[in-house]
């Protein structure tokens, strides 16, 4: 399977998490309206440090080439469910940015977002009122996910290759790390000319303090938990930072 349907595929997970933390996901943007003009600026370089960059990742890995947005499909939600796939800034956010994507040497993809609020409760309630949305919306997004999945293999591949095609969405335990995470995983199942291949993509949220930050891992075949863990102690270091900075 080509990389770009890896990179691509690696988006709907950039989405899903930035949706775990109730964030917009257009990257580096400031909430107007929320706090001094000093605290806006302060939050904007907090939420700047706290992403993961290629020094925080292990040795062999790189920076993703970006995807056009003409070669990705877009994903199709409903009713309230539509609100995953819309730039939210969420009630006491100051400001927000997202990480690019990063490769590793066995086609692993990781990316990162983060959020500062004004206030730790709106930061409670954000990751609260994204985890009832995505318990809520678990089918539809399976569904569209199955889509998403189909066109971006036909789009690569070619029309009528998928054999056998299976998605699943779980939330996992959530890890030890800041004052409260989130964790989910979505799975996929794919038989494509002969060829059987899972993809499963780990998406963590979490919040220190004030700060929220979202990791998303991409694996193929064999997901490596260990470095997922890692990475999201680094994250945990980095927000923890963050939220020490803000005024």
């Amino acid at each position: 399977m080509g990389i770009a349907v890896l990179a691509a595929f690696g988006l709907l997970a950039l989405l899903t998490v930035a949706v775990a933390c109730s964030e917009s996901e257009s990257g580096n943007k400031a909430a107007p309206g929320t706090g001094s003009s000093d605290f806006q600026a302060a939050a904007q370089g907090a939420v700047d440090s706290a992403l993961l960059t290629l020094k925080d990742l292990p040795a062999g890995w790189s920076a993703s080439a970006p995807e056009s947005e003409a070669e990705i499909p877009d994903i199709e939600l409903k009713g309230e469910c539509a609100d995953l796939d819309d730039e939210v800034v969420s009630p006491g956010e100051a400001a927000s940015a997202q990480s690019g994507d990063f490769t590793g040497p066995e086609e692993q993809e990781v990316s990162s977002d983060a959020s500062a609020f004004s206030d730790e409760g709106s930061a409670q309630e954000a990751i609260k009122t994204a985890r009832s949305l995505l318990s809520r919306c678990s089918d539809e997004l399976v569904t569209a996910s199955e889509k998403l999945f189909r066109d971006l293999l036909e789009q690569e591949v070619g029309a009528g290759v998928v054999e056998r095609l299976g998605v699943t969405f779980e939330e996992l335990t959530a890890p030890n790390f800041g004052d409260d995470a989130v964790a989910y995983r979505l799975t996929v199942k794919v038989t494509v000319l002969g060829l059987p291949l899972e993809i499963k993509i780990d998406f963590l949220g979490i919040r220190v303090g004030r700060m929220l930050g979202g990791l998303s891992y991409l694996a193929v075949d064999t997901l490596n938990f260990a470095e997922e863990q890692g990475l999201a102690r680094t994250l945990t270091e980095k927000l923890e930072e963050a939220d020490a900075s803000l005024p």
